[in-house]
């Protein structure tokens, strides 16, 4: 027989580390929103796109800290659901997007995109948000269950149909992006053959476009994962390793904000920022101490 204690034991501490998690990210996500309006020069369209990937991780964030409180209410359902949804639809179409502009600029040269950066940019979001409402509906008045994947899913037909269309729509994404990320790479491995003395920084930022897609691909790996494990026998070593593949999808999914983050500072706008800060503290330190 399963041991169901053990069940719920580990369900809450993966629901305790979701809450520690999401807590993190939402601390990153409003740092690079504020850092974004705060710094006049970050009004390049890659830093309109770091903007937004934080303002959908906010809304990511928010959804799991009301999850780890959900009480079945209906209404807390409704707007846990709306608020996953959006986060994982409009970040992994935003990562899908950075890499689509990407191609342009690098393959095509197309200057005349990055005019329609804003309209493009709504776009996504607006068809992410209807997405995600039509989806909550759907799940609020026929299913009841919390959509996105957190723990080892019950064995009902009805309760995965809307988590399978949900994960298929983000992995869809997610190769998409990998589309346009893997061509840009082979088409700059080209131009570093041709061009020898620049061909070391050519080929560094052949290797750091495929940070985007990464970041929102780990976490659906690992939610496959679980899936898979639902359709094996349910036995206490299945349950386990189920477990186990939805701990690392819930802290890749939570930490998504981090490593967004963790690009934005990582860009040389940003890092020229932080330089001139330190520089400037330093100074301010040695007028202090004569």
């Amino acid at each position: 027989m399963t041991d169901f204690s053990f069940y719920h034991v580990v369900l809450d501490n993966i629901k305790n580390g979701n809450l520690f998690f999401s807590i993190i990210a939402l601390f990153f996500s409003l740092t690079l929103i504020v850092w974004f309006f705060v710094v006049n020069s970050l009004r390049s369209m890659t830093y309109y796109f770091f903007l937004f990937f934080a303002v959908s991780e906010v809304f990511g964030s928010v959804g799991n800290i009301i999850l780890t409180q959900y009480k079945d209410n209906a209404v807390q359902l409704f707007f846990i659901n709306l608020f996953q949804l959006f986060a994982d639809s409009s970040t992994l179409m935003l990562l899908g997007g950075v890499s689509y502009f990407i191609y342009e600029l690098i393959k095509n040269n197309n200057r005349a995109l990055m005019e329609k950066k804003i309209i493009v940019i709504s776009s996504m979001l607006g068809i992410s948000f209807a997405y995600s409402l039509c989806l909550s509906l759907i799940n609020h008045f026929w299913e009841k269950k919390v959509i996105k994947i957190v723990y080892l899913p019950e064995k009902e037909e009805q309760s995965l149909k809307l988590r399978i269309i949900h994960q298929t729509i983000t992995t869809t994404y997610c190769v998409v992006s990998y589309y346009f990320v893997i061509n840009v790479s082979m088409f700059i491995r080209e131009k570093a053959k041709e061009d020898p003395n620049n061909a070391e920084k050519l080929l560094s930022v052949g290797k750091s476009i495929y940070n985007f897609p990464l970041v929102g691909s780990i976490g659906i790996f690992f939610a496959w994962a679980v899936y898979g494990m639902s359709f094996s026998s349910y036995t206490e070593d299945n349950i386990r390793l189920g477990h186990i593949f939805s701990a690392f999808c819930s802290v890749f999914t939570a930490l998504r904000a981090f490593h967004v983050f963790m690009i934005f500072v990582s860009t040389k706008k940003v890092q020229n920022q932080i330089k001139e800060k330190k520089e400037m503290i330093l100074r301010n330190m040695q007028r202090m101490n004569m």
